[in-house]
């Protein structure tokens, strides 16, 4: 027999052969690993598809409950403007009342005014009497108080 080296044929066919067996081996302790991998990506995958579909569905939901929420609103909105309404005129009226007393109190005051002044022109005029503007003593006392022989001049 010829040593391995004399046939370059088998040589190369025995280094093929090894070569394949460890390729092999490597691969049979990998495979788990590898498998694991495998089996991790695919479950990321599934993950991302089931949040993708919560997340929809949560969307859904909020949009069906603004719709509901609008729909409730807009069938309360006659409800508010009326209801409104109803405050601005309660308000109007008060602020109505409100005006018509201060007109009222002017009112009042005015004639008060004009009634005091009316009852002092009659008591100077009882004071002062019709004897009294032609007397000195008026005409003296003009200084000290020129409203009431004023008054009585006037009249």
């Amino acid at each position: 027999m010829l040593p391995w080296g004399a046939y370059p044929c088998r040589l190369s066919a025995a280094r093929l052969i090894q070569a394949w067996w460890r390729g092999h081996a490597v691969r049979l302790q990998t495979e788990p690993i590898l498998a694991a991998a495998r089996q991790r990506r695919r479950e990321a995958r599934a993950a991302v598809v089931i949040q993708r579909a919560y997340r929809a569905h949560l969307e859904r939901e909020a949009e069906r409950r603004r719709t509901a929420a609008l729909a409730v609103l807009t069938a309360r909105v006659p409800l508010f403007r009326r209801w409104l309404a109803r405050v601005r005129a309660r308000h109007a009226a008060a602020d109505r009342e409100r005006a018509a007393v201060v007109v009222q109190s002017y009112w009042r005051m005015c004639q008060t005014r004009r009634q005091t002044r009316q009852i002092i022109r009659r008591i100077t005029k009882v004071q002062v009497g019709p004897h009294t503007l032609s007397s000195p003593f008026c005409l003296r006392s003009m200084s000290a108080y020129p409203s009431i022989c004023m008054t009585k001049r006037l009249e």
